[in-house]
């Protein structure tokens, strides 16, 4: 997906297989006991957690939309250096009404931002 040189429709291509990678190897259900937990422990401070080189934004967002169904407070936002990659996830967050924050960048090439609770 990161490869230089490659079109918008190739990202695409490669933001939908890697959320249904996701999707069935249960990604986000594995992340959410821990991140349950650790919110409960933090109540009722928000938890803060930030999802680097987030792709497509679909844990991000199925963490956010379970949290919200549990009644815990998270603060989810996704990174990554993709500006397609995020403005794909920022539509499917719109779609879906999760408050999900998405921005640019490169965890490569910059420090690991250190004010969250969880980083993924």
């Amino acid at each position: 997906m990161d490869q230089p040189g490659l079109d918008e429709r190739g990202q695409l291509h490669a933001l939908q297989g890697l959320e249904r990678v996701n999707f069935w190897s249960g990604s986000p259900r594995m992340l959410w006991p821990a991140i349950e937990q650790l919110a409960r422990n933090a109540a009722p401070v928000p938890l803060r957690v930030l999802d680097i080189a987030c792709g497509a934004g679909d844990i991000a967002i199925w963490l956010w939309h379970r949290a919200r169904q549990t009644g815990i407070d998270l603060r989810i936002e996704g990174c990554d250096r993709s500006p397609c990659a995020l403005e794909h996830a920022a539509r499917r967050a719109a779609k879906t009404s999760a408050d999900v924050r998405f921005f640019q960048f490169d965890a490569l090439k910059s420090p690991i931002p250190a004010d969250y609770d969880v980083l993924m």
